[in-house]
Order: structure tokens, then sequence, then C-alpha cells
């Protein structure tokens, strides 16, 4: 292979071999394709490579990526997030206002003032034509103030499960050093207890425990993402669940436990059934 101003080529010696070649006929003198063989001693034949180059990806377009950004930047982006959103209910309630002016009431209630109920109401005085054009207005009033915060709510999610992502972000920059913590507590004390079935069964019961772990991450990641729950409770409570585990296999470790020693537990039966047994007899 060897480098050209123009790309990168891959060359091929070929020696001693036979080389076919199609070409068009003549349109004139004889329309069918012509085959060429011909031998040769030695040849070489380059390959282009420059369609193999690996491109790197533009840095640009992660930077937008909450898992790329570090935690002055998550910080950035969390404040940011929540200005936009109290900025979108700044507006919100500004398009809305409008249709207050038939529900105002006043601040503050003046103790003078003393306010005589109407007998009839002004509704019911007015004639049928009337009514229909105060119940047209009304629906289109209604239709036009829903249609608007329709429009604002969906923004307004996108907004907030864009938060809730920014903020589980963050917190995933402390939890999966905790996590690594926390699994050495369950993995390195399984190699002394469990003294049968070599290196494959502490293994596997580690792949168990871990299971267990990512099962409960996701379960809460995935309630932190739809709202459901908070990122720090979303986030920490995997690890809230393992370590307790983790401290009593250490200990049991410490203090060379036989806890999956299956012919402790054998015995701790046969005793148990052998005294039931015992007493039916008796």
């Amino acid at each position: 292979m060897y480098r050209t101003p123009s790309g990168k080529f891959l060359v091929i010696k070929l020696k001693d071999g036979i080389k076919y070649s199609e070409s068009a006929g003549d349109a004139s003198y004889n329309g069918r394709e012509r085959l060429t063989r011909y031998r040769f001693k030695e040849t070489e034949q380059r390959l282009d490579m420059s369609a193999l180059k690996m491109n790197h990806t533009d840095e640009s377009e992660f930077k937008q990526a909450t898992q790329m950004m570090s935690l002055n930047q998550l910080s950035d982006n969390i404040a940011f997030i929540r200005r936009q959103i109290d900025s979108g209910i700044s507006v919100n309630y500004k398009l809305v206002s409008s249709s207050l002016k038939y529900y105002s009431v006043p601040v503050k209630k003046n103790a003078k003032e003393k306010y005589i109920p109407l007998s009839d109401s002004e509704y019911a005085k007015t004639d049928i034509h009337m009514k229909i054009s105060q119940l047209t207005n009304a629906a289109s009033e209604t239709r036009s103030v829903q249609y608007l915060l329709k429009n604002r709510a969906g923004q307004n999610k996108d907004l907030m499960q864009n938060l809730q992502r920014a903020r589980l972000e963050y917190q995933k920059k402390f939890t999966l050093s905790a996590a690594c913590i926390a699994l050495f507590l369950i993995g390195a004390p399984l190699g002394a207890i469990i003294r049968k079935g070599g290196l494959g069964l502490p293994v596997v019961v580690s792949i168990i425990f871990f299971l267990f772990y990512y099962i409960i991450y996701t379960i809460g990641e995935k309630y932190v993402k739809d709202g459901d729950l908070s990122p720090i409770i979303g986030s920490w409570i995997a690890i809230v669940v393992i370590t307790p585990i983790g401290l009593f296999l250490s200990y049991k470790a410490a203090t060379d436990s036989q806890l999956f020693d299956m012919e402790v537990y054998k015995r701790f039966f046969n005793r148990v059934f052998k005294r039931k047994s015992e007493e039916a007899n008796s």
C-alpha cells in the first residue's frame, strides 16, 4: 500500500497469469462485445482505498448531547432549560390573560360596598338569537384558548423531558463510580464464600447480581425520564439496594461463612425432617 497526493492505493502484484477484459463492439462493423484475453509474466493492480477512509465525526454534532458534557456544562444546561420553562410559563399566562377579562375579580373587596344580588340572570333576559350568539362566541373563545395551550403544552413537555435527562446525566457522573464500588463489594467476597465450582460459579453469581442491579437502575431511569420520579431517587435507588447486600457478603467472607455451601443447607433440612418424623412416630 502506498499514498499519493490523490489518495491511498493498494498495490497487488500478480505473476504468470491470464487477464480477461470485455469491450464494446464496433457499431459500424460488428456490434457484438469483444472478449480479450492475454497472458502476462508480471503485472500490478492498483485498488483505490480512499472510499474506505475513516473520517472523524464533527464534534459540533455531539455538542448538545448530555452524555458528552462535564459537570459545569450540565449545570449551565439545567439552568438554561429552567429559564426556558419559566419563560414559557410567562408566555402562556400572557396568551390566556386576554380571556380572563370575563372573569375579573377585584383584588380586595371594599367592606363599605354592598352588593345586591340580581333577581334574574342577565342571560335569561336575552332573546334566543342573542343567546345563540353568546354561546357561539364562548365556544370560539374556548377552542382558541385550548388550541394555544395544547401547542404550548407540547413544548413545555419537551423542555421538562430535557431537564429530567440533564439532571439524570448529572447524577450519573457520581452513580457510575458508586456502582463500581458497590459491585466490587459483591464480586470480591463471592470468591472466598463459594469454595466449590471453581472460577465459573462465582462469575455466574456475580452476573446475576449485576443483572439485578441493572434491572433496578433501568426501571429507575425510565421513571425519571417520564417525569414520575426524582432524578436523585431514580439514579441512586439501585446503589441503595445492592450496597447492603455487598456489605453483608463482605462480612460473611470476613467471618469465613459457608453461605453458599449446599451441604450445610442439606444437613439443616435433613435434621428438620428427621425431627419431624421422630415426633410423628412418637
